[in-house]
């Protein structure tokens, strides 16, 4: 009698732990997984053209086609506080700089590193350095930011606004032909290569800047 009870006993505090298992505890609160947005990839043939860069290049590297762009690798832009512009240096590359629609905003790839100074009544310009950068300069405030540092890997030559948040910049990447895009709102630059393409060591950034600024007189 005894061992009948225990065993109902028994059961029927295991009856009584299930139910609260099942019911009394919350359940688990199960998140659904976030959705990653791939980040929107421009074509270089379908992007405003860089018109003096690309003739350029196409005189000099005959295997030189955007066609051949491909995009391969994103990397986020610098976050450092503008500063004040270098006056002398502000004027003495602002005809070259790369404007928005409005002349707000412009982005600078030349004053980095560079030596200026005048000669003979003409003005000299010397890149002073193995190193490149971009900045982006805020023509109300007169301040530069910079967004993009580089070793001598890269060299960058020439820009152009797409719209009023992308920038495309031209130049390139040790010794082949490169085009980045900036987009300020995401804070990144996506690389765009011509795979396996190596251009002719006899092409300069200094013979292209010639053209680019035929004014200024740039020393080899």
């Amino acid at each position: 009698m005894i061992k009948n009870f225990t065993l109902v006993v028994l059961a029927t505090t295991l009856l009584f732990i299930s139910g609260c298992t099942n019911s009394d505890q919350p359940a688990e609160d199960v998140q659904p997984e976030e959705q990653v947005v791939p980040e929107p990839v421009e074509k270089i043939s379908d992007v405003d053209r860089l018109p003096l860069w690309q003739n350029y290049m196409e005189q000099q590297f005959p295997e030189f086609t955007e066609d051949q762009f491909n995009a391969t690798y994103t990397v986020p832009l610098e976050t450092f506080q503008p500063y004040p512009v270098n006056e002398n240096e502000f004027n003495f590359f602002k005809p070259y700089m790369a404007y928005n629609t409005d002349s707000t905003q412009a982005i600078d790839i030349y004053s980095y590193s560079s030596v200026i100074s005048e000669k003979g009544g003409q003005r000299v310009y010397i890149n002073g350095g193995p190193d490149a950068q971009i900045n982006l300069v805020n023509l109300e405030e007169k301040t530069s930011q910079r967004l993009f540092f580089s070793g001598p890997m890269l060299s960058f030559w020439d820009a152009q606004w797409i719209d009023s948040n992308k920038v495309i910049v031209a130049g390139t990447e040790e010794k082949t032909p490169v085009y980045w895009i900036i987009d300020l709102n995401r804070k990144s630059m996506q690389l765009y290569t011509m795979e396996g393409k190596e251009m002719d060591t006899s092409i300069s950034r200094e013979g292209f800047l010639r053209r680019k600024m035929p004014d200024i007189i740039i020393p080899d």
